[in-house]
């Protein structure tokens, strides 16, 4: 299957979905849940642009590990690595 281009239509993925976010440590993508989203002042002040991250968690061990990626810098669970993905543009019908 390929990359989903935009969360199956919707603009961002719902709390309880599944994601990849990318691991500079390891140099991978790993599997996270979506817990909820914030959103942030664009960073040059421009108050008509808006940052939207969401928030991540996955459980190691018994130990929740959570962490917050940008919209864009997350990708579809059945999105392969080398896949064109552009969560910006609409999706295909």
């Amino acid at each position: 299957m390929g990359a989903k281009r935009i969360w199956n239509g919707q603009q961002v993925p719902e709390k309880g979905d599944e994601v990849l976010i990318h691991l500079a440590s390891g140099d991978t993508w790993e599997k996270y849940t979506v817990e909820g989203f914030h959103i942030w002042p664009h960073l040059g002040g421009d108050a008509t642009y808006h940052r939207i991250f969401v928030d991540v968690y996955r459980m190691d061990g018994g130990q929740r590990i959570t962490n917050s990626r940008l919209l864009k810098d997350i990708r579809p669970i059945d999105w392969r690595e080398g896949d064109d993905y552009n969560p910006t543009e609409e999706p295909t019908k």
